[in-house]
Parts: C-alpha cells; sequence; structure tokens
C-alpha cells in the first residue's frame, strides 16, 4: 500500500524533458484518458522526434511508442519518423513470433527429455505483462533450468545446430557450473540467440537466488495459446530487480516491467519478497527497483520500504539512473564505474567486501583459456585472474576509458 510519510520523492520523472515524459507515459500496457490527454498535448508540442526515437531504442520500447500513439495520437509524429518507428515495430513483430515458435520448440523438447525449464524474460515476460509479446525488444531467448540439466540441455540444443560460446571441456565442466550462471548458444551466423541459466546472476554478485523454490512457486502462463510454467510474480519481481542492477539499470523498460508487476499490488505477498531479499542479502538492492517504479510510473511502495534507512542514498542513485535514461546512446560504464554501482547496493560492508573477494577469484573459461594449466596447479587459477584483471582494468585504463565516454545528448 502507498505510504503518504514515505521519505521517498513522489516524482523522478525530469520536469524539463519532453520527449522522456511522454516516453514513460507510453512504457506501460495501458495508458488510462487522463494520460492519453498528457501523451496527445506532449505530441503536439513541437517535439525533436528524432531524439524521440533515439531514446525510443536505445530504451527497449520502440513497440510501445508506436502501439500507444497510433492508439491515443495518430497522425501527430511526422510521417517520415512514424514510417521508421512502425517499419521497426512490424520487423519486430515478425522477430518476436518467430523467436516465441523456437521458445515454445525448446520448451517442448527438453520437457520430452525430462528437463524442466523456464522461459525467463522474453517473450513469456511480454505476453505476462504487456499481453503480446511483440511490445517487448529482445534479441535473445533466457532459459532456466536446474544445475543437473545443464548439460544435457547443451547436448540437445547442440542437436538442433546450436553452437555453445564456451566449450567446456569435460574436466572443467563441474567448476564452469558452480563457478557461472549461464552458457550462450548461437545459431543462423548469430541471428539466434539462447541463453541458458541455470541461476539468475554471477557468483561474484553474490545474490544465490534460490531455484529450487522457485520450482515449488512456479505458476502458469498464455504464450500463443500454449500453457507454459513461469515464475510467481513474488519470484518474478526479485529476479526483475536483481537483473536491473546487475546491468546497472540500462533500460527504463526495465523499470517499466517491474511497474506492471507492481500493477495488482494486492496480488504481491510482501511478506514472501522481503524475505526472499533478507535471505539473499539484496534488500537495497530491491529497493531501488521499487523506488525506481515509483518515482517514475507511480507505482505504490510497501510499507517496508518507506521505512527503510537507506532513502537519501537510494534516491541519489535512483536519480542518476533516471538521468542515463535521458541519453540518446546506451551507458558503457567503465569496470569500475559498474563495480561501484554494484558495491553501492549491498546491505552491508561484509557484503561489499565479499563482492570484491569473489569478483577477483572466481575464475571463468576467460581465466582458463588464457593459461592452461595442469590438474595439481590448477588452485593457481585465481591468483592469475586477479593478475589479468589488474592489467586489464588498471588505472590507466580507467583513466583512457572515461575519456573516450559517450557524453549525454540531452542538452541541460
Amino acid at each position: 500500500m502507498r505510504n503518504n510519510n514515505s521519505k521517498f520523492p513522489e516524482d523522478l520523472r525530469p520536469s524539463d524533458d519532453r520527449e522522456l515524459e511522454l516516453l514513460i507515459h507510453c512504457a506501460r500496457a495501458r495508458v488510462e484518458p487522463e494520460r492519453a490527454e498528457r501523451i496527445r498535448e506532449l505530441a503536439g508540442s513541437g517535439l525533436d522526434w528524432q531524439r524521440l526515437s533515439l531514446l525510443a531504442q536505445r530504451n527497449g520500447l520502440s513497440p510501445l511508442l508506436y502501439s500507444h500513439l497510433q492508439q491515443v495520437a495518430p497522425g501527430l509524429m511526422p510521417v517520415e519518423h512514424w514510417e521508421n518507428l512502425r517499419d521497426y515495430f512490424q520487423k519486430n513483430s515478425a522477430f518476436s513470433l518467430l523467436l516465441t515458435g523456437e521458445l515454445l520448440r525448446l520448451i517442448k523438447s527438453l520437457r520430452e527429455s525430462g528437463i524442466e525449464a523456464v522461459p525467463y524474460k522474453g517473450p513469456a515476460i511480454a505476453a505476462k505483462l504487456y499481453g503480446n509479446q511483440a511490445l517487448r525488444q529482445y534479441c535473445d531467448l533466457d532459459i532456466l533450468i536446474r544445475e543437473r540439466d545443464v548439460w544435457r540441455a547443451s547436448e540437445l540444443l547442440a542437436a538442433r545446430g546450436y553452437e555453445p560460446h564456451f566449450d567446456i571441456p569435460e574436466k572443467k565442466r563441474a567448476a564452469f557450473v558452480r563457478l557461472s550462471y549461464v552458457q550462450l548458444f548461437r545459431r543462423d551466423a548469430g541471428r539466434m540467440l539462447i541463453e541458458l541459466h541455470w541461476a539468475i546472476a554471477p557468483r561474484f554478485f553474490g545474490v544465490p537466488f534460490d531455484i529450487e523454490a522457485m520450482w515449488r512457486r512456479l505458476h502458469t502462463t498464455t504464450l500463443i495459446s500454449e500453457t507454459i510454467a513461469f515464475p510467481c510474480s513474488e519470484d518474478l519481481l526479485v529476479m526483475l530487480c536483481v537483473h536491473g542492477a546487475k546491468d546497472c539499470w540500462e533500460k527504463l523498460e526495465w523499470v517499466g516491467a517491474v511497474a506492471e508487476l507492481l500493477h495488482d499490488e494486492q496480488s504481491l505477498d510482501w511478506d514472501l519478497v522481503f524475505a526472499q531479499a533478507r535471505e539473499l542479502r539484496c534488500r537495497r538492492l530491491l529497493e531501488l527497483g521499487l523506488l525506481l517504479a515509483h518515482g517514475l510510473f507511480e507505482s505504490p511502495l510497501p510499507v517496508q520500504v518507506t521505512a527503510t534507512r537507506h532513502a537519501d542514498k537510494l534516491t541519489g542513485v535512483a536519480k542518476q539512473v533516471v538521468e542515463r535514461f535521458a541519453n540518446t546512446s546506451a551507458w558503457s560504464p567503465s569496470f569500475s564505474e559498474r563495480v561501484r554501482f554494484h558495491l553501492g547496493l549491498k546491505d552491508s560492508f561484509t557484503q561489499q567486501a565479499r563482492h570484491c573477494l569473489r569478483l577477483a577469484m572466481t575464475t571463468t573459461p576467460v581465466d582458463w583459456s588464457a593459461l592452461s594449466l595442469p590438474g595439481p596447479l590448477s588452485f593457481a587459477y585465481p591468483l592469475l585472474r586477479a593478475i589479468r584483471l589488474t592489467r586489464k582494468y588498471g588505472l590507466n585504463h580507467e583513466r583512457a576509458r572515461g575519456s573516450q565516454q559517450p557524453r549525454s545528448n540531452h542538452a541541460a
């Protein structure tokens, strides 16, 4: 429920950015009459339509922008920009249909092989939150399985023509599954991408999401007349906030997805949500996602958030995230910027220290391929990783990269 005594600001939307305001109004499944009137008012006020189109593309919102402008403000967008937006919508719709068909075939094949699989993000979440898988931009398919099924599922994908991003030798497979969380597969010259997950974040990120508990709480949803298993709303909320924080909340659409999930607040078991956040040690991370949805989409905040002692700091982080949404170029954080962002969302100094230690010591196939060590010397891989990261992301590198960061295209 909304708490009128919240320490958080009621509105994070920039008051002097009409293009971003219109995009935020369109970044939702439904547009009520009052909001539709504001969209028409903004569309008729001399917008920078080129910038709006670029913002929509960069924030993953072109399909929703087209859909709502077509419904509530037809004819107000200049023809050239309208045709480009319409063409993109049609291409995205066709590609989403292709991906959805492949997803359903893969889920069926995995099930027939005795492998339980749950779609994660992509067309399934688009259908659940927006009612139409074509209203979301995505370029790959994310599928969750259990750890024990990783290599059987990999063989099934290989039989369907997919090639893994990392070719993991058999002696390294157990370590790969223990230390990693996803394997990427490609087909059709890279046009078809599959991400096979057995966790929702890297080990160093320090959020040990309980996949088995998620399996016990599965619900169902409909995707092109097919009924598929899907995470319950409470699990999905945590998963979306973890994904957003892991990738530094790069896109506005990710916040919109959280807001859509919060639309029917009464159906959420907030005690379960915050029990998970406490167990996973990711409360501050969760609170940031809820704050963004509240400040940009008026989603109600639960009382557990309004009483937080981190309000001022989280508000500052949220404002920085929103500023990046106004940039027509995607934010490309340096290694140190990404680490600082992640550390700022840890619940304690202890968690910050563990994050840094795991980041430095958790080896990957990149480390294994950099230098092949015999079994008795494999203990040295973490040390080699620390050296490699220091050389790759040292201070001089950070300074050089910082001078190349894209500037905001939004005038102050």
